[in-house]
C-alpha cells in the first residue's frame, strides 16, 4: 500500500501531482498523483503516458511551460510534492528549487500547470481502469 502524502489543507483540491518526470528509457511521462475518491481509494496512483498516447503532447507542453516559469535557463527533470502546496523541482544541472504554489508564489502560474498535469494524469488513469 502506498503511503499517503502530506496534503495539509489541499485535500479539497484533488487531484494533486505527487511526482512527475519524463522517463527516457520508457519514452513516457510518469506521473504519480493523489486521486479524487471517485477515481481511486488508494492514496496515490501512477500513470505512464507514452509518446503515442493522446495526452502526451499536452503533458509535454505543460512541462515546457513549467520549465519556462521556474528555470528557463535549465531543464526540469523531476517534480516532487513535498507537503501542502510545496513542491521540489529538480533540474538537470543538479540544482533543486522549492516552489510554493500558494498565492504570492514567486513562480506565478505553477499551481495551474501542476493542477492540469494532475487532472490529465487522473483522466488517463481513469480511462484505462474503468470496468
Amino acid at each position: 500500500m502506498n503511503e499517503a502524502p502530506d496534503l495539509d489543507d489541499q485535500s479539497a483540491d484533488l487531484p494533486i501531482v505527487d511526482c512527475a518526470y519524463y522517463d527516457e528509457r520508457r519514452e513516457a511521462y510518469v506521473v504519480t498523483f493523489v486521486p479524487t475518491d471517485e477515481v481511486s481509494a488508494e492514496p496515490t496512483e501512477t500513470v505512464f503516458v507514452h509518446q503515442n498516447a493522446p495526452e502526451f503532447h499536452r503533458l509535454n507542453t505543460l512541462f515546457w511551460q513549467l520549465n519556462q516559469l521556474v528555470a528557463p535557463e535549465d531543464f526540469v527533470e523531476r517534480i516532487i510534492h513535498t507537503s501542502g502546496q510545496t513542491f521540489t523541482v529538480h533540474l538537470r544541472g543538479g540544482q533543486s528549487l522549492t516552489v510554493n504554489t500558494c498565492q504570492g508564489d514567486e513562480f506565478p502560474g505553477t499551481h495551474e500547470r501542476l493542477k492540469l498535469i494532475a487532472e490529465l494524469a487522473q483522466g488517463s488513469f481513469h480511462s484505462t481502469h474503468v470496468a
